[in-house]
């Protein structure tokens, strides 16, 4: 009998949780992504790795239902078929958890120090939130549907005649896409486009913020700059409950769908070390429908587990 009290207890704690993760976003929430770099611009090339950042609007919103960032550059010529530089960038082990105004901050590069050659570039970007069923629903497995996506150009120059790394914080990003969640009881969704977009709210207030995102694509993170310039997104933020499974955290690496190892759209690899071939995993096409792995939500588990051994 004590048993059954402490099990039915943990499971109205994990609904309380349920609950609250969506009763502290206001619905219908709308997320939007803009392109904060690379502009439509001519940029000198660079042993650092080309750049990207995008901001997300509604950071709470976006971290509650989680996010997955594919990313991919290609030669503007490119013949089809042809590999690209390509990367992948998860909100649940994402190293740069910065925001400002309800801004998140999502600066990305390849792994390895990548030079471009001289040319016109196409950068493709795609966005999935967490695996979702809607109330009511059950299923067996759930595939990564992106429901925003991103494309622009830029073009690269050799001979120091172009821009250096710089976001002007006197001008709006490039509107990107958006999403949004009607209801609590709701999955993420493409937007309907009922709100009109506003990139010119995800612009960057200080230039001490463009040096701390400079600080992280130089391997400084958690930098003085950083912690003045911007607020630390909050561990405690209440995460959507919602049958998932997670893949694994950070930027690329060889287990992600995406494989950077051997892609290069005309740019030259400074690293070291064999090549691999571009064969895709399914870690991310395909996900087992569980338990989300959240740490509040983990940590009750735990609890609940004590309880139930200290009870026997």
């Amino acid at each position: 009998m004590a048993i059954l009290i402490i099990v039915a207890s943990v499971w109205a704690a994990l609904a309380s949780l349920a609950a609250a993760a969506k009763s502290d976003i206001s619905y219908p929430a709308t997320i939007e992504i803009d392109l904060l770099f690379p502009r439509n611009e001519t940029y000198n090339s660079n042993y650092t790795g080309m750049s990207i950042v995008l901001a997300v609007q509604n950071a709470q919103a976006a971290y509650a239902y989680e996010w997955n960032i594919h990313w991919r550059i290609y030669g503007a010529s490119a013949s089809p078929g042809s590999s690209p530089l390509r990367g992948l960038a998860k909100s649940d082990e994402f190293d740069f958890q910065y925001y400002s105004n309800n801004v998140a901050v999502v600066p990305m590069r390849h792994d390895y120090a990548i030079s471009l050659h001289k040319g016109t570039f196409r950068l493709e970007w795609d966005y999935a939130t967490t695996p979702c069923i809607p109330e009511g629903k059950t299923a067996i497995s759930q595939t990564r549907t992106p429901i925003a996506s991103g494309t622009s150009y830029f073009s690269v120059v050799t001979d120091g005649s172009g821009l250096d790394f710089d976001i002007p914080i006197d001008k709006c990003p490039s509107f990107g896409d958006s999403w949004g969640v009607k209801s609590d009881e709701g999955c993420p969704a493409a937007n309907t486009e009922s709100d009109k977009p506003d990139p010119c709210a995800a612009r960057l207030t200080s230039r001490d913020q463009v040096a701390c995102i400079w600080d992280y694509f130089t391997g400084k993170n958690e930098t003085k700059t950083c912690l003045s310039a911007f607020k630390k997104a909050d561990p405690d933020w209440p995460l959507y409950y919602t049958p998932g499974s997670r893949g694994n955290r950070g930027n690329t690496t060889a287990d992600d769908t995406e494989n950077p190892d051997n892609e290069n759209p005309d740019g030259e690899d400074d690293s070291s070390g064999s090549e691999k071939p571009d064969t895709p995993s399914t870690d991310d096409s395909q996900e087992d429908v569980g338990v989300s792995h959240r740490p509040v939500l983990s940590g009750l588990a735990l609890a609940a587990l004590g309880a139930v051994v200290m009870a026997l």
